[in-house]
């Protein structure tokens, strides 16, 4: 009787467990019909969400112009808009969100693959009283632009959030990925 007992009761936890999914954290397209913007929100609500960081609504965000993976310096129409496109959002969360507009090279600089803010940037930071700054590059595909965007630690330059998505290259996506 006891067999009987503990076959059931593994039995039980094992089919209450098989309903279980944890909440996906990922940016998918509604309906499939793809929204730049809503993707832009989404990965903000992400960020916020995977930081390993309480970030509070007093709390400074810098915002950076995305720029291309393979020419740090260069960004686009594309990369200006989406950076754009995470401030309303991350503003709608109730940040406290500042923008500067500086060349990818004044960004970060490139290390032996990894990316670091500059001496530049972080006194630019010190001067926004900024605690966090989001970064963020895409790299343009055949069919989609993939886009990584992180919340930066100004202090040591450590990554406390990521989300990373793809857009898929409609003709408005691939004019705006043109560098000027």
């Amino acid at each position: 009787m006891f067999k009987i007992f503990c076959a059931f009761v593994v039995t039980a936890v094992l089919c209450s467990c098989a309903g279980y999914a944890p909440t996906e954290q990922r940016i998918v397209a509604v309906n499939n019909e793809q929204n730049l913007i809503d993707y832009s929100y989404k990965a903000c609500e992400l960020l916020m969400l995977r930081s390993s960081r309480n970030i509070t609504a007093s709390d400074g965000i810098l915002v950076a112009s995305f720029v291309n993976t393979d020419k740090l310096e260069e960004s686009s129409t594309f990369g200006r808009a989406v950076a754009e496109q995470y401030i309303t959002g991350l503003t709608l969360q109730g940040c406290k969100v500042s923008e500067i507009k500086l060349r990818g090279s004044l960004l970060v600089k490139q290390n032996a693959g990894e990316f670091m803010l500059s001496r530049e940037l972080k006194n630019i930071v010190s001067n926004y009283k900024a605690h966090v700054v989001l970064v963020g590059t895409y790299a343009k595909g055949v069919d989609n632009v993939y886009v990584t965007a992180k919340f930066v630690d100004p202090t040591d330059s450590s990554i406390i959030a990521a989300v990373d998505y793809k857009v898929k290259m409609t003709p408005d996506v691939r004019k705006m990925t043109e560098a000027q």
